[in-house]
């Protein structure tokens, strides 16, 4: 019998899982369409701090609402940046306290001071980071800022591989390779069916679907493991992993979510599904890039 809700448990978590909804209903249309031309490379700006212009790929910007209680000045979302220290400035209501969510660790806290300023430093890791703020424990108060540490992964020019009788690649990571991408496909299909779940707010189905998901990409990390290494194709398997991870830590999250009736539980499950979805747009463009230049592909 799967769980239902109503009444004052479904105005909690509605607006949580309608998000969950849109996201995961795009990841399965990525998962299940052909693979897309690769988005132009955009390069990072010299600066230390956040750069004023290009975003990176899969991350559309959200202007600061300036009415909120809570706003990010610095940096601007989906910047690009160098320091491995990222200084976070803002504005709050005078006085309050100003928390950064941390996953599985303690929350980051500042104070703001008596005119609502307020700042924040924050240790980054490479590639994209995803920081959640909000005033005190009042969740409705959450903003996201995204930025990307480091360089932009790019596809990397590949010396053209002569081809012979059955391809030149090692035969295993031909297998595993493929492999992998069927499991990742899978797993977007059962995304797509917790965005069917989530549109109808049955949580049991959204529990099973994000298991069945999470169950597919470990069997994509597992072959992915099993391939070896090939240096052609080295991008597309370190973003083919991504991929997976991110599947695997968003589909957890939603089981955490949909069981514990946990709201902040499924929009960091949403948040994390846009990391997928990255993942396999970059590896989608690496995939174009090796096939070109070596004929490999798993069709």
């Amino acid at each position: 019998m799967h769980q239902r809700v109503s009444g004052r448990q479904r105005s909690r978590i509605v607006a949580a899982i309608i998000g969950a909804s849109l996201v995961s209903s795009t990841v399965g249309t990525v998962a299940q369409s052909p693979v897309p031309t690769p988005a132009p490379s955009v390069s990072p700006s010299a600066s230390p701090v956040a750069s004023a212009a290009p975003s990176f790929p899969g991350c559309v910007p959200v202007p600061p609402d300036s009415s909120a209680n809570l706003v990010i000045i610095s940096p601007s979302d989906c910047a690009l940046v160098t320091d491995l220290l990222l200084v976070v400035i803002g504005t709050a209501p005078a006085d309050s306290d100003v928390v950064r969510d941390v996953w599985f660790g303690f929350d980051d806290r500042v104070t703001a001071d008596a005119t609502g300023a307020w700042l924040l430093e924050v240790e980054l890791s490479s590639g994209a980071n995803e920081l959640v703020f909000r005033l005190g424990d009042d969740r409705s108060t959450e903003r996201v800022l995204r930025v990307w540490l480091g360089p932009l992964p790019s596809v990397a020019p590949i010396t053209p591989v002569p081809t012979g009788p059955g391809g030149a690649w090692p035969a295993l990571w031909d297998l595993w390779v493929c492999e992998a991408i069927s499991e990742l496909d899978d797993a977007g299909a059962h995304i797509a069916a917790l965005g069917v779940a989530a549109d109808d707010l049955d949580l049991d189905a959204v529990a099973d679907e994000a298991e069945a998901a999470v169950n597919d990409a470990r069997e994509a990390r597992d072959a992915l493991d099993a391939a070896g290494t090939w240096r052609p194709g080295r991008v597309v398997t370190r973003h083919l992993r991504a991929w997976a991870q991110a599947i695997i830590r968003a589909g957890n999250t939603y089981q955490v979510g949909a069981q514990m009736l946990d709201t902040a539980a499924i929009r960091r499950g949403t948040r994390l599904l846009r990391t997928a979805i990255d993942e396999r747009l970059l590896a989608a463009a690496a995939a174009v890039e090796l096939e070109e230049s070596t004929g490999f592909s798993c069709d």
